[in-house]
């Protein structure tokens, strides 16, 4: 259902569905939250999008990944929030994540449209 919400942008859904499901007792996972963060970069919602990987993610017990990052990162790159998506960049080895060629390229493009 969630990569439904985020193949359509359906963020607000994805968002009432993770509720949802923590207050039926049931534990979204990173496959989970990644597809809302997917939702979120698609609607331009990056507030909300680092909201849920700096603080409902690990609330939670689901562990960002790679994917997880880079969503939230791009939703910062499309909303000209450069400086938030290098921080994300530069976060990423603390937390004993790699970036990869796709964080390079959403930092790149996001500082690149800021000048």
């Amino acid at each position: 259902v969630l990569g439904g919400y985020d193949k359509g942008g359906r963020w607000q859904s994805s968002l009432a569905l993770l509720a949802h499901l923590g207050e039926i007792g049931l534990a979204p996972d990173e496959i989970s939250y990644n597809s809302a963060l997917s939702a979120l970069e698609k609607g331009h919602k990056w507030p909300e999008a680092i909201g849920i990987l700096s603080l409902t993610m690990p609330q939670r017990g689901a562990t960002p990944d790679e994917i997880s990052f880079n969503s939230a990162m791009s939703a910062c790159e499309k909303n000209g929030q450069w400086q938030m998506a290098l921080s994300m960049m530069l976060r990423m080895p603390r937390v004993r994540l790699t970036p990869d060629s796709i964080t390079y390229n959403v930092v790149i493009t996001a500082s690149s449209r800021a000048s």
